[in-house]
């Protein structure tokens, strides 16, 4: 178990951020694609509750399990349980064997660093681009002066929130998941690759 303690900030250019953590030092650890299933009860209460139940596929198989956050000088604090897995489809087959489906699915391009004792996590998502910042309060306050994006709006909300918002502003029904198409989802994959052979290249 760990306490996740995070925040959002809005409309960033990640790579401006790319280039940022790269001159200040960062030191970079990952570009993957990520596909997410959020799993959910028969009876709807892990979301009700705010619970975060989810299976995670990119370099890894990993399932993690998130309490109710708690909302904090702007920063979201929450439990967190963590491990990798084996086969996607076999857990999977084992949740749904206990009652439970997939309540929605969600993707993103996320590129890990870590800088001034924190995770950043540079995030491309299908409505928009977000840098998320995890650490102990004062050192996630810092970073986020360092790499300039303290004057940016922040949240404190899950990605699920942010795209519910972000559809009702645009004047779009409401929908839980949010995925790319076929064609941006082949091409953010290849993105991955490239940056992938890039910066362990330069290494």
């Amino acid at each position: 178990m760990s306490l996740e303690v995070e925040i959002k900030y809005l409309n960033t250019d990640l790579m401006a951020l790319h280039k940022k953590l790269h001159a200040l030092g960062g030191q970079w650890q990952a570009c993957n694609f990520e596909r997410n299933a959020v799993l959910e009860s028969s009876g709807k209460e892990l979301l009700q509750q705010g619970i975060l139940l989810r299976l995670r596929s990119d370099e890894d198989n990993v399932i993690t399990l998130k309490t109710p956050a708690i909302g904090h000088d702007g920063l979201k604090v929450r439990h967190e349980y963590e491990t990798t897995f084996g086969d996607f489809g076999t857990m999977m087959t084992i949740f749904e064997t206990l009652g439970y489906s997939v309540a929605f699915w969600y993707e993103k391009l996320r590129e890990t660093w870590q800088f001034m004792d924190c995770h950043i996590c540079l995030d491309h998502l299908p409505f928009g681009d977000v840098v998320e910042i995890e650490g102990e309060a004062d050192a996630i306050f810092a970073a986020a002066k360092a790499l300039g994006v303290d004057s940016l709006k922040s949240s404190d909300e899950s990605y699920h929130a942010l795209n519910l918002a972000w559809r009702k502003e645009k004047g779009l029904a409401p929908e839980d998941g949010f995925v790319f198409d076929e064609t941006e989802r082949k091409s953010l994959l290849e993105q991955a690759k490239n940056i992938q052979e890039i910066m362990r290249r330069d290494a």
